[in-house]
């Protein structure tokens, strides 16, 4: 028997932009590289240049879920292979390593990557996960605990989505787990809700991020490795 398949205009405008960014990143006419070439020549991240320059060497591994990686279709590329591409030019003695699965839980990261990750000894680790579970917390403690004990400087966001996506309760939870762990929590929920490109930041599938979105937070991750506060401030 034959299951019809529905294809609406939603569908359709998926699909045309999956092509579209998917054939710009093989070509080179938008990626990660071009990006960062991009952002480089803005004023405010050109004053930062120095410090990039000025970091000694040390090793940042990112775990984390599809927002940080170059691949979903949704945008040329993340913001975390983006800061990476401007370190390649800048200070290539500044290393990443990223540990990255689409939908990325703190429990599948503590399964999959957290010992690889330790094994690599990174001076900085970016978690950027999903908690849903009280599992998934007590996960994220776990491996919080176990980088900061090897030496780490370990560092989370307050919430990537959309401010009015939020599960507040859910976030004052990761709030507290992370705070006992000794991650440190950047704010960065007051800089994208109010980001004049935020109407533009959600894609067609109402959950990933565009190019808006990730030049932002490529930008206050810069801030972060360099060691600059931001403009909404840490917790």
């Amino acid at each position: 028997m034959c299951i019809p398949l529905r294809i609406d205009a939603l569908d359709w405008q998926i699909a045309g932009r999956k092509i579209w960014n998917w054939g710009e990143k093989d070509l080179h006419v938008r990626d990660a590289q071009v990006l960062a070439e991009e952002l480089l020549a803005e004023p405010d991240v050109r004053v930062l240049e120095p410090k990039m320059k000025a970091l000694p060497a040390q090793r940042i591994a990112v775990i984390g879920h599809s927002f940080t990686m170059d691949l979903h279709w949704a945008s040329p590329s993340a913001f975390v292979p983006i800061v990476t591409a401007m370190f390649a030019r800048q200070n290539p003695n500044v290393q990443f390593r990223q540990f990255q699965a689409g939908g990325l839980t703190s429990s599948r990261a503590l399964k999959n990557f957290y010992q690889d990750a330790l094994a690599w000894r990174p001076d900085v680790v970016l978690l950027v996960l999903a908690n849903r579970t009280d599992q998934d917390l007590a996960d994220l403690s776990t491996m919080g605990v176990g980088f900061k004990a090897a030496g780490a400087r370990v560092v989370t966001f307050d919430d990537v989505h959309d401010p009015s996506s939020a599960d507040p309760t859910m976030l004052e939870k990761e709030g507290d787990v992370a705070r006992q762990a000794g991650i440190d929590i950047v704010k960065v929920s007051p800089i994208l809700a109010a980001s004049p490109d935020r109407s533009r930041f959600l894609c067609l599938d109402h959950i990933h991020m565009t190019e808006p979105y990730h030049r932002l937070m490529a930008k206050e991750w810069l801030r972060i490795i360099v060691g600059l506060p931001l403009a909404a401030g840490m917790k």
